[in-house]
């Protein structure tokens, strides 16, 4: 799977949590990449905002970190 799409794939979840605290959409975003990712798609999806940080956004931040 390339990283834009592990991109978009993160930024989909986080719509359809609808969740408009950023620090809660962000907490369900990191429980949903534990729970169904694959370690591998995580660290590619890490790997992929850090040399792309523009594709990136507050909640994927706090997740990315979270993450680690």
């Amino acid at each position: 799977m390339n990283s834009q799409s592990l991109i978009n794939m993160a930024k989909q979840i986080i719509a359809n949590q609808a969740i408009a605290d950023p620090r809660e959409a962000a907490d369900a975003l990191v429980l949903h990449l534990k729970k169904f990712w694959a370690p591998q798609m995580r660290k590619e999806l890490t790997e992929a905002l850090e040399k792309n940080p523009d594709y990136s956004s507050d909640v994927l931040n706090h997740a990315i970190r979270d993450l680690q």
